[in-house]
Formats: C-alpha cells, structure tokens, sequence
C-alpha cells in the first residue's frame, strides 16, 4: 500500500457517540490527527474533526512517505471553542471521562505563533485567529499532579460560524494502567518523560494490523493485543520516552508487507501525551 496526498476523514456523529473506529464521513483533501471533537456535521463538503473512539480526523503521508502539514491555509474568522475532558488511553476503545474540572493551559496555533487561554473547568475557551490546517494544539494540567498534559496535531476546517472541539487530558492512574496490561514491561510511568499514542487505519477507515513503528529516541513500544506489531486496534504505544524536552522527532513505520519504513512528524514534550493517528490508503 502506498500512502497518499494527505486527506482528511471524519464523521457526522453526536457528541456522546462512542463507535470505535468507524470513522466514516467525508474526504476533503486535508490531513491532521486526533484528538478532537467539534459538533458541525458533516454536510454539503464541510467535515467535522472528531476523536478516536468516536472516528476522526486522521493523518496521513504524502507520496514521498514523510508526513507533513499541508501549511496553513488563513485564520478562522470565528472563536474556535475549546473545552477540556479526561481521556482514557488504556482503554481500547478509548474514552472519554467527563469534563476536566480543574484549571488547564489551552495553547493553539496562529498564522504568526500561538493564542493561550485558560480553561477554568466549566466554560468553553474562545479562541481567535487560529490557523485553518494543520497545527498542534496543546492542554496542560494547572496545579494538578494527578493528570498529563496531551499534544496533538489538528487539522481545523474553515468554518461559517463558531464551533466546538474536544481536547483531551489523561489522568495519571490511567497511564499507570496501561503500563500493567503490559505482561513483559517491567518499569513504571516516568511521569516526567514523554508518552505517545499511535493509531494506523486504512483506506476503509478500520483498524490496520501489522504495523511497527520505531523512533530515534529511547523508548519502551508496546501494540495492542501485546503482539510484536498493531493487533485488531491498530494502536502502537510509545511509552517513557527520553531525552526529548520539546522536540519534534520523526516516526518510522513499516506497513504490513513492506520492506522499507516511511516516516511521519511526532512532536513530543516532557510529562506529555502525543496523540496521533496515521491513515494508510491503497
């Protein structure tokens, strides 16, 4: 399978939906990565990002096999609402928790650099002038050791009128979780270290079993089903890994019946989760 141009899929789906991975919806040419959940529907070639488990926007490679961000391409002429919720990554699928009621540092891309906002446990952040295309959007815990921070790369459509996505943070305990379902790990979460979480689906928006992944940093990799590449869920995990800080690093993997791995941007950061998913089409 060859990737390529990048492509965005997502799914027309209510809020509390939690099919995983149906990820069906529409494809208009654009490219990004979970996690993000907004409520416009997919209608009339607008497509709404939405998150594993409900389906989602995913990333994709171009032909050359390195993924990178189509660019921005303008500013949202409307606020970009933001809310925080607690996300499960040791369940497969993965869930949502519930609102994050405590404080979080909301950091989104801009054509010239970044707008913050605070997330005050209740009321959606408003967000202005955040690029239309791909960026990284960041949420980080304020005064709260019992959760971790979440990167991910998103790819924000233009939009007619405000609305609503759904950034993740992911409790500590859950971390510690998914370290246990691990039989041959032997270590604990290094909560000052970087964590990633990645997903493969194919060009029928499933699953993709078979893939394995590498990185040119120390890490600990695990795949769903604790087989020596992705099972049915198509998830590789990155776990405790170091000598990072901020850093954007490079993702090699090798698809099933392959010979040569490609490789795709990760942006990683220390006491962090990155969140990505990778579409593999025929």
């Amino acid at each position: 399978m060859i990737p390529t141009r990048p492509a965005l899929l997502s799914i027309a789906t209510a809020l509390t939906a939690l099919a995983w991975p149906a990820l069906e919806g529409c494809d208009t040419n654009r490219q990004s990565t979970f996690p993000a959940l907004q409520s416009q529907e997919c209608a009339g070639g607008s497509c709404g990002i939405a998150i594993p488990p409900n389906g989602g926007a995913v990333r994709t490679d171009d032909t050359s096999g390195n993924g990178g961000a189509s660019g921005s391409t303008g500013a949202l002429t409307n606020s970009l609402l933001v809310t925080v919720e607690s996300l499960s990554i040791s369940d497969l699928p993965f869930r949502f928790n519930g609102t994050y009621v405590k404080s979080a540092n909301v950091v989104a891309p801009t054509a010239a650099s970044v707008v913050a906002s605070v997330w005050n446990g209740s009321t959606a952040v408003a967000l202005e002038n955040v690029i239309v295309g791909n960026g990284w959007f960041s949420v980080k815990p304020l005064n709260d050791a019992l959760s971790l921070g979440t990167l991910s790369l998103l790819d924000i459509p233009s939009a007619p009128a405000p609305y609503t996505i759904k950034l993740p943070l992911v409790p500590t305990d859950d971390l510690t979780t998914l370290f246990n379902q691990f039989p041959t790990n032997d270590q604990t979460p290094d909560l000052s270290a970087a964590q990633a979480v990645v997903t493969f689906v194919d060009s029928q928006s499933q699953p993709l079993p078979g893939v394995t992944v590498s990185l040119n940093l120390n890490a600990q990799i695990f795949y769903d089903g604790n087989s020596t590449k992705t099972g049915p869920r198509g998830v590789a995990y990155l776990l405790n890994i170091t000598g990072t800080g901020t850093n954007t690093t490079t993702l090699s993997y090798t698809q099933p019946g392959a010979s040569t791995p490609l490789t795709t941007e990760l942006r990683l950061q220390n006491s962090v989760v990155s969140l990505l998913s990778v579409l593999i089409k025929n």
